[in-house]
């Protein structure tokens, strides 16, 4: 979404490692939120990166799936995250 090819090389390799399938990677490079690929908590992770980075404007029911899928201290770290890269790719 930021077109910020640096982290793509920097991430895919650590991506694979850590479990994740060259699939996913295809539909995350093509934006795409398959739900065949996704689970549950990834696929509202990728919402709410989707509304911080293209809307900035959060919907609520996004925030209500996600705390319903992950402790708040780690809904705070994912938006702290994805603030994060949105900042830097903006400055």
């Amino acid at each position: 979404m930021n077109k910020a090819d640096y982290e793509w090389a920097q991430h895919e390799p650590e991506f694979l490692k850590a479990g994740g399938t060259k699939e996913q990677l295809a539909a995350l490079k093509e934006l795409k939120a398959d739900p065949g690929l996704f689970d549950p908590t990834e696929l509202a992770a990728l919402q709410l990166t989707t509304e911080m980075t293209r809307d900035v404007q959060v919907k609520q029911a996004t925030i209500d799936k996600l705390r319903s899928l992950l402790p708040d201290s780690q809904v705070i770290e994912l938006i702290g995250t994805i603030a994060g890269y949105t900042w830097c790719r903006a400055s």
